[in-house]
């Protein structure tokens, strides 16, 4: 059958989806935080909650490509950090349902601005990728309808296991140091890093934003060097073996942006 025509090119129904997705979040953690105490609230089976955060997980996802396929971000810088403020805006929504099947009972509302320092902070990436790994068509904008293709799935899958392997091990080779510093005097936990470390005997995945601001800052900003590394180790890949990197630069796609994203606050083993 004949495709829908997509629309214009255009960043405002983004912004508006981010708009009403972050009042819906907002909302979301306002309830959750009104609910019975932990020890009064019965647990959920493991399969239960698996399946929840995996179908969120999946649903999210396809919500973010359909949003790509009608209403297409501008091949911009900005538009590529509209993308970036869009996935993490989806990927607070998992870490809600996250909290939700957690034994925690309160949340506070500081983790909102921590989230959005971690977008401000992964947004760097994207003008990174524009300005100094290959430009615009480094981020390929797949469609909805291409994943009717099951080699596309497949093909996106190994893309995907290719780039998180080694974003994860340079993010890991700034963040463990930085980690220790910041544990390394009691004066400068207490400044810093304590807030964090409110959480002890029940955790969520909202903790990874519930920090001071410079400590979001630094925590957020070990991806970007990450990210940096990794470019750079795949630049030397394509020069190396050119056969298999023509364009010399790795190309992402959408889809592996919004996974990347969808998978920081929780990981769903």
């Amino acid at each position: 059958g004949s495709r829908p025509k997509a629309m214009e090119m255009s960043n405002v129904p983004q912004m508006i989806f981010i708009s009403t997705l972050w009042i819906f979040n907002v909302a979301i953690l306002f309830v959750l935080n009104q609910r019975v105490k932990a020890a009064s609230r019965k647990s959920s089976s493991m399969l239960v909650v698996k399946v929840s955060n995996y179908g969120l997980m999946l649903g999210l996802l396809s919500l973010e490509i359909c949003l790509d396929t009608w209403y297409p971000p501008t091949p911009t810088a900005l538009g590529l950090a509209v993308i970036t403020f869009k996935s993490f805006t989806a990927s607070f929504t998992l870490a809600l349902l996250d909290y939700h099947f957690s034994q925690v009972d309160y949340v506070s509302f500081g983790v909102i601005p921590g989230a959005i320092i971690w977008s401000i902070c992964y947004s760097v990436n994207t003008w990174l990728l524009v300005n100094v790994f290959g430009g615009i068509n480094r981020m390929e904008i797949l469609k909805i309808f291409d994943f009717a293709d099951a080699s596309l799935i497949l093909f996106e899958y190994g893309r995907f296991v290719a780039f998180f392997v080694p974003l994860g091990f340079f993010t890991d080779l700034a963040f463990s140091p930085l980690h220790r510093f910041v544990h390394s005097s009691l004066w400068i936990y207490k400044k810093l890093h304590a807030r964090h470390h409110s959480f002890r005997a029940q955790l969520t995945s909202l903790v990874i934003y519930h920090a001071e601001a410079l400590d979001d800052l630094l925590m957020a900003a070990c991806p970007i060097v990450g990210f940096a590394a990794t470019m750079l180790f795949f630049r030397g890949f394509g020069q190396l073996f050119p056969a298999l990197m023509p364009s010399g630069d790795f190309t992402i796609s959408n889809a592996i942006w919004y996974l990347l994203h969808l998978m920081l606050p929780y990981r769903p083993v």
